[in-house]
């Protein structure tokens, strides 16, 4: 009987949530387009257009709650009642570059659009940034009437412009991943549908996924390029494609992204998406992924596989780094003072809301590296690229650490799990 009136409040709370959404939002996307800019000591937030369309492919539910918060959050209040009806944790590219050393030097400024589902009154959106005590700080808010006459209205169909490699139900069952095509020519659009196939079969196959396959679509956006591979600016090399592209990313010779957002997001207006997954048709080692922005990677080279897994991972549960340098000792992006928001790092600020309820008892923590042996499960020093004052949950075995891992630590497994079921429900 208790089980049974579990599972009927359980489907309750599940009810009033959809009739939350039903009774704030319509079933439409409204895209944001922000610009940051400025240097490593400021940050500086305007609008530079707004879009709405068709369908709503993002959470229904804990739509007011926030399970990873992110570099950035977006907040969304109605304007009548000032009550939070939606908000979304992000990471841009933005503030990759604001840690640079060419951000002191100089000012930049990147796209970052956001979507929201498309409220049915106008509404107040608040833009806030982590600081480095982990407080979250407001820098931009601005009101935004979904029935104003300059909100761009786009209905057109796109249902011809992609497909779907796996399909277990409706948007607003599911999560709708989709794929985007970068440096495929019209001929090897053939390539790229294979390509994303496979990457479904990768994905799902591994732990963390795999017991959830059923709760994910996967589409394809079937939008080539005119030329064939990616630019790479050190060799000056300079390619037409459909997101602009590029190695050398913060002059980094692998890290292949682009800053094109807008581009990227007109390319897929009306197509179902919640999570970006771009493949880069080039055999050349290299990506990236940004939680909750989007993950490239690059689909012909030998290590597609697990590196396909390490980014989405990154972009889809905010999961951090696990490796290090050990010429590194200085905490960088992180703070010594708070926790990173990341659920696989910790900085012993408060590990307690990270995985300390997942050691076994009398883990020491730290775990000197001699006792990985004894402890497989631990918090072990060096992560987040730092050699000192981060830990991770395990001493190797993590595809966020490296290639060779079969799958995520326990740690990381949890995480998707745990943010697959806040974003669809149990």
């Amino acid at each position: 009987m208790r089980k049974i009136l579990l599972a009927i409040c359980f489907v309750l709370a599940l009810s009033a949530t959809a009739s939350d959404f039903g009774r704030m939002f319509e079933d439409r996307t409204l895209r944001i387009d922000y610009v940051f800019a400025g240097n490593s000591a400021e940050t500086e937030v305007s609008v530079e257009g707004i879009t709405s369309f068709a369908g709503w492919a993002g959470r229904r539910i804990n739509l007011d709650s926030l399970l990873v918060k992110g570099c950035a959050n977006m907040n969304v209040y109605d304007k009548a009642s000032g009550k939070l009806i939606y908000c979304q944790a992000f990471s841009t590219l933005f503030q990759e570059w604001q840690q640079t050393d060419g951000a002191a030097k100089s000012v930049m400024a990147y796209e970052t659009p956001m979507l929201m589902p498309c409220p049915k009154a106008p509404v107040k959106v608040e833009i806030t940034l982590r600081q480095p005590d982990g407080k979250y700080t407001p820098v931009f808010a601005h009101d935004v009437d979904p029935h104003d006459i300059l909100v761009r209205r786009n209905d057109a169909d796109r249902s011809a412009e992609y497909t779907y490699v796996m399909k277990n139900g409706d948007s607003s069952e599911c999560i709708d991943l989709l794929f985007v095509p970068e440096g495929y020519t019209a001929e090897e659009m053939p390539e790229f549908l294979e390509h994303v196939r496979q990457s479904c079969e990768i994905l799902f196959a591994h732990n963390g996924f795999a017991p959830y396959r059923d709760r994910f679509n996967v589409a394809a956006a079937m939008l080539p390029s005119q030329d064939s591979g990616v630019s790479v600016p050190r060799e000056g090399v300079w390619k037409h494609t459909l997101l602009g592209a590029h190695f050398d990313t913060f002059y980094s010779e692998r890290y292949l992204t682009t800053s094109n957002m807008k581009d990227l997001h007109r390319a897929i207006e009306g197509m179902p998406y919640e999570h970006i997954i771009i493949l880069a048709n080039t055999p050349v080692y290299g990506g990236g992924g940004i939680f909750n922005y989007y993950m490239l990677t690059t689909a012909l080279h030998d290590n597609f596989p697990p590196v396909l897994v390490h980014e989405f991972g990154h972009s889809f549960a905010g999961l951090g780094d696990e490796y290090f340098y050990e010429d590194d000792i200085s905490l960088a992006g992180y703070s010594a003072v708070t926790e990173p928001y990341e659920p696989n790092l910790t900085t012993l600020c408060d590990f307690a809301t990270k995985w300390k309820s997942m050691l076994p008892a009398g883990t020491p923590v730290p775990t000197p590296d001699d006792l990985r042996g004894q402890y497989p499960l631990g918090v072990f020093e060096g992560g987040g690229y730092m050699f000192k004052g981060v830990y991770r949950p395990v001493f190797e075995d993590c595809r966020m650490k490296n290639n060779v891992a079969e799958g995520f630590c326990p740690v990381c497994e949890k995480a998707v799990a745990d943010m697959i079921k806040y974003t669809v429900g149990e």
